[in-house]
């Protein structure tokens, strides 16, 4: 299935990784969104993002932003390219954040996660 808009994303998600979104990012779950369009608005949202991209340790930050000099879609090996081999282990931890989303054909970064990284 191809990924074509954040709210797809994360409509297509399973129970156990919404919960673990949640979990991550409580801030997206008060008040409860009517909707996964609703979700996807919040989830993109510059405060959002920042706290989420504040939870990050050094490493994960940086593989977020060479995400961010990528053109989208990009992929593992493009994203391991520009950074380290290690790189493919901190992917899941983005996608659980949230903070990039798509799967093994490519991935995408949430609207405004450029605005809020600076670039």
């Amino acid at each position: 299935m191809e990924t074509r808009s954040f709210a797809d994303y994360l409509r297509a998600l399973d129970d156990q990784a919404l919960l673990a979104l949640f979990a991550l990012r409580p801030d997206l779950v008060s008040p409860v969104p009517p909707e996964f369009s609703s979700l996807a608005i919040r989830a993109s949202s510059s405060p959002s993002l920042a706290r989420a991209i504040d939870s990050l340790n050094e490493w994960q930050f940086q593989v977020l932003e060479a995400c961010a000099a990528l053109k989208e879609p990009f992929t593992e090996k493009e994203i391991i390219a520009l950074t380290d081999a290690s790189a493919k282990f901190v992917i899941p931890h983005l996608l659980a954040l949230a903070l990039i989303y798509g799967g093994p054909k490519g991935y995408w970064l949430p609207n405004s996660l450029r605005e809020v990284l600076g670039n």
